[in-house]
């Protein structure tokens, strides 16, 4: 006679599909703490301001002001690392002297939508309605955040060929 046990145990043959679920569900926890981590960084990382609607609001501000108030050493002094083309501050209020009308009767600006990317650095793109005196003109910005960890302008465009009213979610 056999000398085995009145009770074998056998393995249930879902232990190693259970090990594979668990496995697989640790693996994409994984991904999306991963994919979190990456995305608070690119946000958050690096030192200085957050990239934020608020830093937008705030830098194409003080950027606009600054020209409006005829103080185009502090715009220069504005502009990014990355601004391209590299432009003298004589080239810089040549520039300005184009669109006088607009920037000696600045009132206002509104910022109407905006976003950010991770590109050759930390890239914040708005876009807003210009209020001067005689109508409102689109304008497109995008600021970098430079290697002293602080906002700049990187880029400045003048949309007159988009209809301001309405627009994004500007009313």
């Amino acid at each position: 006679m056999d000398n085995q046990p009145a009770f074998q145990t056998k393995k249930p043959k879902s232990s190693l599909w259970k090990k594979i679920a668990i496995g697989g569900c640790g693996v994409i926890v994984l991904c999306l703490l991963l994919g979190f981590g990456v995305f608070a960084f690119s946000l958050w990382g690096g030192g200085g301001e957050p990239a934020t609607l608020a830093v937008a609001e705030r830098v194409d501000q003080e950027f606009l002001q600054a020209i409006h108030n005829q103080q185009i050493d502090v715009a220069h002094a504005m502009l990014s690392e990355k601004f391209n083309p590299k432009i003298s501050k004589e080239q810089f209020a040549e520039l300005i002297k184009q669109d006088e009308k607009i920037f000696s009767t600045y009132k206002k600006f509104d910022v109407c939508d905006w976003g950010f990317f991770v590109s050759d650095g930390r890239v914040i793109t708005s876009s807003g309605l210009l209020y001067y005196e005689g109508g409102a003109i689109v304008v497109e910005t995008s600021l970098h955040k430079d290697s002293d960890s602080v906002w700049r302008v990187q880029g400045f465009q003048f949309r007159s060929d988009i209809d301001p009213e309405p627009y994004g979610t500007c009313k």
